[in-house]
C-alpha cells in the first residue's frame, strides 16, 4: 500500500534489507549493503526522440497533429567547464529503421559562452519529413539518429541514438469480439526499449460491442523526456477535441470509508480544491460497501470515472491489488480505457519494497499497453535506491512516496523494535536522514540523478505526507511542512505532486490552497526551463536551503544556428537560442527545509537580485481566490509565504555566479519556510 513500509514479516525485507532477527539471520552489520547508485558522469550525450509520447489523427486536429517534431538533446561536459567561448556543431540526422527513408538532416552550430548550461542538455526542435508512406498504425516506427560534432576544445566524436515514434490511428472506438476477446493482442515486447511499447494487431471492425474512446493522454517532451508535461485531449458532447496541459495535482483517496460514501460531493470538494487528478485506493469490487452492485461490482467506480472527467479530473486508475492477475487486468482495462475521466494507469504499488518480480511489472505495463495504448502506464516506488532503472524502464511516468515526519528514522519503536540504517531494518522511510521536507528533496534529487546516469529519462512525481497517527507514524504533518514538502519537490525537480491519503481533515484547507497556487503555475511549471540552480552544501548557501528558477521561453547561455537541409524555411525552428529568443519572465523558488529560522538575507543566497526591487512584497495568493490572479496588496502577513516582484532585474547570484538575465520583463521569487526571520 501507498503508506510506504508496510513491510511483509512473511517476507522479511523491504528495499532489500532485512528488518527482523530470527534464529539463521546473522548479525545485520555483516549483511551486505545495496549496490551503489550508478556514478553521475558527465559525458558527452545525444539522444533524439519525438516531442510527444504518441500522436494521434482526431479529427479536425489531426491537421496539425500530423506535422510531428523531434527534440535532440546534447549534453557536452567540456563545454560546462571551458573558461573561454568555443565554437560547436553538429550534423543530425533520422532515419526510418525500415525504409532507411531519410527523416531529418540539419546542423546546429553553437557560440557556447563560459559555463555554458552547466551541464544542462541543450534541446533543439525539428519538424519531421514524414514519408508518404507512412499511415497511422498500432505497430510504432522504429528510428535511428546520428549526430557528427566537432569543436575548437576535445569534443570530436559521432554518436547514435534509437527511439520509437508512436503514431495511433484515429481514437474511434475498441473493439471486442463475440467470444469477449480483445483484438488488441499484445504480439511482442521489447525490453530493451527506453519507452517499451508493444506491436499491436490491427485494430480490423469486427462483431461484438464497440465504444468510442473519450480521452488521449500525451506526455509532451519539449522540455526533455525527465520533464514531460502532461496532455489531456478530451473528446466534447459536440463530437470536437479539446486540449490541456496538465500539471498532476491530486490525492490518493480511501474508496470504502469516504468517495464512494457520496461520490458527488466528494468530486466536487476535489474539484474546488484545484484537483487535477485523483487515485481511487481499490479494493473497488468490496460488497460491503454501500451500493455496491453485486451484479456489477465495479459499477461504483465507473460512475467516479465519468463524474470526475465532466469536472476535469483525471482518474489515475489503481491496479495494485490485481496487476498480476491477467484476466482481472483485461477486465478492467477493456471496461474503463474508453471513459473521458480516465488518465493514466497504475500497476504496482512500491513493488521495490516488497521484492515483486521485476517481470510480473513488465509484463502487466506491456498487457495494458497493448490493450490501451492512448494512456500512460506508471506505478509508485518507495525505495530510496533499489533497483531504480530497472523499474523505472517498465512505465511511463514514475512516482516515490517519502512520508518521515513525525517517525523515528533510526529505530523501529512501534513495529518491529530493530535499528535502521543502510543495510538493515524498516522505519517506514527508507534512507531518510532529517525527517520532513528536506528527504523529500534528497530523494528527488537522488532519483533525477541516478535515472540520468542510466539514461533512463523519466518525470518522476512525488507522492507527499499527508496522514499519521499510525504504524510507523506518531503525527501528521504541520500545514507549513506539507506546504515546504510540495514546493521543495518542486524545486527539486518533481513533474507531478500526490498525497497519501485523504481524507485527513486537519490538512484539507492547507492542500486546497496549494491546489490553487499548482493551478495557477502550471504554465510555469509546464512549460518554463527548469534549472535547479544551488542545493545544500554548495558554496555560501546555508544546508536545507533549496532553489531553482524558471524562464521563459526556453533559451539559453548559448547562441544557437539551426540549419534545416530538407527544409530551408525551417532553418529558424529551434527552441533554444540567445539568437532566437529572449527572456520575459522568470520565477524563482526558495524553499528552506530547516526546522530553524533561517536569515535569508545573510545567506548569500540568490538575494543580490533583491537589491532591483521596488519594495513591494505580496501574499503570494488572494485566500479564495481561483488562483489565476496574484493579490495586488503592498501589505504583507510576515507569517506567510510570499512573492516578491520587479522589473528590470540584471541578474540574480548563486553560488556559482550571478545568472545574466538582461533582457527580463518580470522576476517573481516564492521564498518558502518553516520559519521567517
Amino acid at each position: 500500500m501507498a503508506t510506504a513500509a508496510v513491510a511483509s514479516v512473511d517476507a522479511q525485507t523491504w528495499c532489500g534489507k532485512r528488518y527482523t532477527y530470527d534464529s539463521h539471520a546473522d548479525a545485520p552489520s555483516s549483511w551486505p549493503a545495496q549496490a551503489p547508485a550508478p556514478e553521475h558522469k558527465d559525458a558527452p550525450f545525444f539522444a533524439l526522440f519525438p516531442r510527444h509520447s504518441l500522436f494521434t489523427f482526431t479529427g479536425e486536429r489531426g491537421a496539425a497533429d500530423v506535422t510531428m517534431t523531434a527534440i535532440a538533446q546534447f549534453r557536452f561536459s567540456s563545454l560546462a567547464h571551458s573558461s573561454f567561448e568555443t565554437e560547436a556543431e553538429c550534423i543530425v540526422s533520422a532515419t526510418d529503421q525500415a525504409t532507411g527513408v531519410l527523416l531529418l538532416h540539419a546542423t546546429v552550430a553553437f557560440t557556447a559562452s563560459p559555463g555554458m548550461q552547466h551541464s544542462e542538455p541543450t534541446l533543439v526542435e525539428w519538424p519531421l519529413r514524414i514519408p508518404s508512406s507512412w499511415e497511422p498504425r498500432w505497430e510504432p516506427f522504429n528510428i535511428t539518429a546520428t549526430a557528427q560534432c566537432s569543436n575548437s576544445l576535445e569534443l570530436t566524436g559521432n554518436w547514435s541514438s534509437e527511439s520509437q515514434l508512436v503514431w495511433l490511428p484515429e481514437p474511434l472506438s475498441h473493439h471486442q469480439g463475440e467470444d469477449g476477446h480483445d483484438v488488441f493482442r499484445m504480439l511482442q515486447t521489447s525490453l530493451d526499449s527506453i519507452t517499451p511499447m508493444p506491436k499491436i494487431e490491427d485494430c480490423t471492425r469486427v462483431h461484438g460491442a464497440s465504444r468510442r474512446v473519450a480521452s488521449v493522454v500525451r506526455l509532451d517532451f519539449r522540455l526533455g523526456k525527465a520533464r514531460p508535461a502532461l496532455i489531456y485531449d478530451t473528446l466534447e458532447q459536440d463530437g470536437t477535441w479539446s486540449s490541456r496541459v496538465v500539471f498532476p495535482y491530486g490525492h490518493y483517496i480511501n474508496w470504502g470509508r469516504y468517495l464512494s460514501q457520496n461520490i458527488d460531493a466528494a468530486l466536487r470538494n476535489i474539484s474546488n480544491e484545484g484537483h487535477t487528478i485523483m487515485n481511487p485506493s481499490p479494493p473497488f469490487d468490496d460488497l460491503s460497501v454501500p451500493g455496491t452492485d453485486p451484479n456489477d461490482p465495479f459499477g461504483l467506480i465507473h460512475q467516479v470515472i465519468n463524474k470526475g472527467g465532466d469536472l476535469g479530473i483525471m482518474t489515475q486508475y489503481n491496479m495494485r491489488h490485481t496487476f498480476k492477475n491477467k484476466t482481472s487486468v483485461h477486465q478492467q482495462v477493456t471496461r474503463f480505457r474508453s471513459e473521458r475521466g480516465l488518465g493514466v494507469w497504475y500497476t504496482s504499488d512500491e513493488p521495490d519494497g516488497e521484492g515483486e518480480i521485476f517481470e510480473d511489472v513488465m509484463a502487466a505495463s506491456a498487457q495494458i499497453r497493448a490493450l490501451d495504448p492512448y494512456h500512460p502506464v506508471s506505478l509508485v516506488l518507495n525505495c530510496k535506491s533499489h533497483h531504480l532503472p530497472t523499474y523505472a524502464r517498465t512505465v511511463d511516468i514514475l512516482m516515490t512516496d517519502v512520508y518521515s515526519v513525525g517517525v523515528n528514522l533510526t529505530f523501529s519503536e512501534t513495529r518491529w523494535r530493530t535499528p535502521c540504517n543502510a543495510t538493515f531494518g524498516c522505519c517506514g522511510c527508507d534512507g531518510c536522514m532529517h525527517g520532513g521536507a528536506r528527504d523529500v528533496v534528497e530523494r528527488m534529487q537522488g532519483y533525477v540523478s541516478e535515472l540520468r546516469a542510466a539514461h533512463v529519462d523519466r518525470g518522476v512525481w512525488m507522492v507527499v505526507q499527508a496522514f499519521g497517527e499510525s504504524e510507523y507514524w506518531v503525527r501528521i504533518p504541520t500545514p507549513a511542512e506539507v506546504r515546504v514538502m510540495v514546493y521543495g519537490a518542486v524545486v527539486a525537480g518533481s513533474t507531478g505532486i500526490m498525497y497519501w491519503l485523504r481524507p485527513e481533515p486537519r490538512l484539507v484547507g492547507v492542500l486546497a490552497k496549494i491546489g490553487m497556487e499548482v493551478r495557477a503555475l502550471t504554465r510555469v511549471l509546464t512549460s518554463f526551463v527548469y534549472k535547479m540552480e544551488a542545493d545544500a552544501g554548495e558554496g555560501d548557501l546555508l544546508e536545507g536551503v533549496y532553489l531553482a528558477s524558471w524562464r521563459d521561453p526556453v533559451s539559453g547561455s548559448s547562441k544557437l544556428k539551426v540549419v534545416d537541409h530538407l527544409d530551408q524555411d525551417r532553418s529558424t525552428v529551434a527552441t533554444q537560442g540567445g539568437d532566437i529568443h529572449v527572456w520575459k519572465e522568470a520565477v524563482i523558488i526558495i524553499a528552506n527545509t530547516n526546522y530553524r529560522q533561517v536569515a535569508l538575507g545573510q545567506s548569500g543566497l540568490c538575494f543580490e537580485a533583491l537589491k532591483g526591487f521596488d519594495g513591494t512584497a505580496k501574499p503570494f495568493f488572494e485566500s479564495g481566490n481561483t488562483g489565476s490572479e496574484l493579490y495586488e496588496q503592498d501589505d504583507i502577513d510576515e507569517e506567510q509565504d510570499f512573492w516578491m516582484s520587479s522589473s528590470g532585474v540584471h541578474g540574480y547570484r548563486v553560488a556559482s555566479g550571478c545568472v545574466e538575465l538582461d533582457s527580463l520583463e518580470r522576476l517573481q521569487v516564492l521564498v518558502l519556510s518553516l520559519f521567517k526571520e
